[in-house]
């Protein structure tokens, strides 16, 4: 329902805030680096990272999104499966996870690590309410999906990553 809706569940967060959350700032001035964001809302990272002269590429699931930063990012994708191979360094992950079932989260992990170049990194903030160290909230509800309160735990998602081939760290 997200890819044909021309509502968009973002957050307007500004730039600097993301890359801190991601702990990925100092990571970014370290040179020109291909980077995919994943989810772009309003483009204001897309936007940010060309001007600090990075190739920036965006996969996102609505068009409407897409269209917004199609002027300043290499490539467009709605679909993770189209993802070059070994192309990317760092990969931006920001409160994506929640609005995906668990079979989409993990499908998309699969490709967003073959699209990583030997040593690529991907920088990943998700939602989670508890303490408890394997909470998972059921994804069956298509508007808890939509709206990103499908909520996992930290071992949770380190355990997805580890079962798509990659590596926490």
């Amino acid at each position: 329902a997200h890819a044909t809706s021309s509502h968009l569940w973002i957050s307007g967060t500004p730039p600097r805030e993301i890359y801190e959350r991601l702990k990925v700032e100092k990571l970014l001035t370290a040179g020109s680096l291909s980077i995919l964001n994943v989810g772009v809302g309003e483009g204001y990272c897309e936007f940010d990272l060309k001007k600090k002269k990075h190739l920036v590429d965006s996969l996102v699931i609505s068009q409407v999104a897409l269209n917004r930063v199609l002027k300043v990012v290499g490539t467009g994708f709605l679909n993770a499966s189209l993802l070059p191979l070994n192309k990317y360094d760092l990969i931006l992950h920001h409160l994506v996870a929640q609005h995906m079932t668990h079979k989409d989260l993990e499908t998309q992990l699969l490709s967003l690590i073959r699209a990583l170049k030997n040593g690529g990194l991907i920088a990943m903030q998700f939602a989670s309410n508890s303490t408890d160290k394997n909470f998972v909230q059921s994804d069956a509800d298509t508007v808890v999906v939509m709206s990103g309160g499908v909520l996992r735990s930290k071992k949770f998602i380190e355990d997805i990553v580890k079962q798509s081939g990659g590596k926490v760290v």
